[in-house]
């Protein structure tokens, strides 16, 4: 299983960079810290040539995001 961990500090206009990383490496667990982008924007990226990813739901803490 692979993970990757990557602190983008509110930098949300990186997502095909994201994608293309998470795909290429086939990225089993994708987390990201200070991500305050709009998470459905993010899985249309992953997701572009089939479905790989969903995105798990953190409530109590929004810094960050699995």
């Amino acid at each position: 299983m692979k993970f990757l961990f990557w602190n983008i500090y509110k930098n949300n206009n990186i997502y095909d960079k994201i994608a293309c990383l998470a795909v290429s490496e086939e990225i089993d667990v994708l987390m990201l810290a200070e991500f305050s982008g709009d998470p459905s924007e993010l899985l249309l990226e992953l997701n572009e040539d089939k479905i790989r990813y969903t995105y798990l739901r953190n409530g109590s803490y929004d810094k960050i995001h699995v």
